[in-house]
């Protein structure tokens, strides 16, 4: 992860909220109580409003949120693991990305995994406050090591 690499702020943004959408009150509760789970899968078909549904809750969700939109190129991994630390970075702890630096250069002579370690340690001691997670659009991520790696999140 050595080169600094410029970061899409719109991937990390919360979608703007369409006040002319339909509110599907039912599906807004159940994400509320899928705070109560470590992991909250919404699936449906291309076209059913998953990004719309996750941005109206987003929009009123009250705790911490990280948003990340990917995308087919974030199938690569140094790209991949950026983005999360940006996104979280924005989201949770400012200095996150600063502490976290020496272990993504680090990456390109150590385990991926020693990564990951360093940055779940670095979220326990930074943010005391429960942390909503969305990644947009995660089927299109087909990178088997990223697909396993993904799961240390949770």
């Amino acid at each position: 992860m050595g080169q600094p690499s410029v970061m899409l702020k719109t991937k990390t943004a919360v979608p703007a909220y369409r006040f002319d959408s339909v509110k599907r009150s039912h599906l807004l509760e159940q994400m509320n109580n899928g705070l109560q789970c470590r992991l909250t899968f919404v699936n449906a078909p291309a076209g059913y409003g998953k990004t719309t549904l996750l941005c109206q809750w987003a929009h009123v969700f009250s705790g911490q949120l990280a948003w990340l939109s990917l995308d087919e190129k974030d199938n690569d991994l140094v790209r991949f693991w950026r983005y999360i630390v940006h996104m979280l970075t924005n989201a949770s702890s400012p200095h996150l990305a600063k502490n976290m630096e020496n272990s993504m250069k680090a990456t390109s002579h150590t385990s991926i995994f020693s990564f990951i370690d360093s940055l779940l340690n670095e979220l326990a001691t930074t943010s005391h406050q429960p942390l909503a997670i969305i990644l947009d659009d995660y089927h299109v991520i087909s990178e088997s090591a990223i697909q396993r790696q993904s799961r240390l999140l949770y």
